[in-house]
């Protein structure tokens, strides 16, 4: 008669199964080194919009897009880190125009504050309506760490020139 062996796993099965298990671990631990939050998931810092306008220059030629963004710090990891801003300026059709960032990185100090991104646009771009999208990101400039903000806007007149008129249309009503 043949006797079947119990069911008991080999030595150098069970070393590999150790080993399989402790290199993730180790190679995790090894990346929140770097990451302090350990991964970032875009919701670090809240913005909102302050005011936004899209003004022609008046010493130069161009049309000068400026958005200035509230922030608030969710998670205080990021206080102290690198980061950069970077601004989409969309046609009203939808494309893309231009991509601009901050030339250099921004240390968030406080836990709010307030940003201001701006960029210029060719005068031969022709561009009366666009949309200009601001975020957040860490410093390889390809993590968001921030909501969003988009604004429209027309040539010539700010955010803060249209709550003016929408006060001033609520008080006729």
């Amino acid at each position: 008669m043949i006797e079947k062996k119990q069911g008991k796993l080999s030595r150098p099965f069970l070393d590999l199964t150790r080993i399989s298990l402790v290199i993730p671990l180790v190679f995790i631990l090894l990346l929140s080194h770097f990451y302090p939050a350990s991964g970032y998931y875009g919701q670090e810092v809240l913005l909102s919009l302050d005011s936004a306008k899209f003004m022609p220059l008046k010493k130069v030629q161009g049309n000068q897009v400026e958005v200035f963004v509230k922030y608030m710090v969710n998670n205080s990891s990021i206080i102290n880190q690198p980061t950069y801003c970077i601004m989409k300026v969309y046609h009203s059709n939808g494309t893309l125009i231009k991509t601009s960032s901050t030339p250099d990185e921004i240390v968030i100090t406080n836990s709010s504050g307030i940003w201001r991104h701006a960029t210029t646009l060719s005068p031969n771009s022709k561009v009366e309506n666009i949309t200009a999208v601001v975020q957040l990101t860490d410093f390889t400039k390809s993590l968001p760490i921030s909501n969003s903000i988009a604004v429209q806007l027309i040539l010539g007149e700010s955010t803060k020139d249209i709550a003016r008129f929408q006060r001033v249309v609520e008080s006729l009503v």
